[in-house]
């Protein structure tokens, strides 16, 4: 229940809105009680293995990248290797 908000900017305070990286660049910012978080399976639960990240406006640049069909691939055959126990 993580992955679809891995790139995701958002809020601990439960503001939203639109934010700015270094480069001017506009992102929509949404509070993480929008996203999964909390939930045993969600963003940042025990299994989840996503950190969060610092990210002040106007300063900051993102850190993630939308991945290839390749590297997705990769991805997905490494999560179902660690669901075999």
């Amino acid at each position: 229940m993580c992955a679809p908000y891995v790139g995701w900017i958002c809020s601990w305070d439960g503001s939203s809105g639109i934010v700015y990286d270094l480069d001017g660049n506009a992102y929509q910012c949404v509070p993480i009680t929008d996203t999964s978080y909390g939930e045993s399976a969600g963003i940042f639960s025990i299994n989840c293995g996503h950190s969060p990240y610092t990210f002040v406006d106007g300063f900051s640049l993102p850190r993630y990248h939308e991945m290839t069909p390749e590297e997705l691939e990769k991805n997905e055959e490494a999560y179902l290797l660690t669901q075999k126990q």
